[in-house]
């Protein structure tokens, strides 16, 4: 520092790494977060599995026991254990779809692109929404963990999507883009005004696109958001992939895949 005469001059050093440094705190604690519930909600859906559904079962074989033991012209009776019987099964098949949305095992066993299809499916059962999915080649593949966090994108996508939207037509893509895998989810929605934000209860619920972002910045990847009011709404994800390349879709060389999934029929 130079001193003149009259005058005189000050320096001023900010920490620029402070920052970055509390960013990177700030993902490593959302990233642990993730993880801690992802471990909980594997030990809820063991819980269901071991312990609900194996009750269950034994009260239907304990059903059929006294069904059979009853005498011929008990008609009434009969009917009713059916009845019960119809519940119980009812309540061992809830039981275990929530148990399969806790732990989606299927991603685990058979990949990514199988678990985002089934993820697809039990919403097209529900909505009856017109609803295409299309996967390109790709050459590459992200971590167990990033497969995980671009499942439960998707899922928080399509429940959005289903509670708010007031779409009829979804799109879903799954490509490889350079050195990342990228995931695009379209709907033909209401939308909402992005810099303002998504309103409560009528439109987007704001902590669910927050946990979207929260998701993909956990594995190193990016969210973008575009929407507009009656303009529909499209979610971009991009995960970067891991550094060994290797294919990871059996589809037909120079190809993509698509898979669509029809309106299912009202019950």
């Amino acid at each position: 520092m130079r001193k003149h005469a009259g005058a005189s001059a000050s320096l001023v050093v900010e920490d620029t790494t402070k920052a970055p440094r509390s960013e990177r705190m700030r993902r490593g604690l959302s990233r642990r977060l993730l993880q801690a519930q992802e471990v909980e909600r594997e030990h809820v859906a063991l819980e269901l599995h071991d312990h609900i559904t194996q009750a269950l079962c034994s009260i239907l074989i304990r059903l059929e026991i006294m069904t059979g033991n009853l005498p011929a012209q008990a008609t009434e009776s009969r009917e009713e254990a059916a009845v019960i019987s119809g519940l119980v099964e009812e309540a061992a098949e809830n039981v275990e779809r929530i148990s399969s949305r806790l732990r989606p095992s299927v991603l685990g066993i058979l990949g990514l692109i199988p678990a985002l299809r089934g993820a697809i499916t039990g919403f097209v059962k529900r909505t009856g929404l017109d609803l295409k999915l299309a996967c390109g080649r790709l050459h590459g593949r992200v971590t167990a963990e990033a497969e995980l966090a671009l499942f439960r994108i998707l899922e928080e996508a399509l429940q959005n999507v289903e509670r708010h939207a007031h779409a009829r037509h979804v799109t879903v893509q799954l490509e490889q883009t350079g050195a990342f895998m990228q995931l695009t989810i379209r709907d033909d929605g209401v939308g909402f005004e992005t810099k303002r934000g998504p309103a409560r209860g009528k439109v987007r619920g704001a902590f669910g696109l927050l946990g979207l972002e929260e998701r993909a910045t956990s594995v190193g990847g990016s969210v973008r958001i575009k929407s507009a009011p009656l303009a529909g709404t499209q979610i971009v994800v991009r995960i970067p992939l891991v550094k060994a390349p290797e294919p990871v879709n059996a589809g037909r060389a120079g190809s993509a895949l698509q898979l669509p999934f029809p309106p299912a029929h009202s019950r």
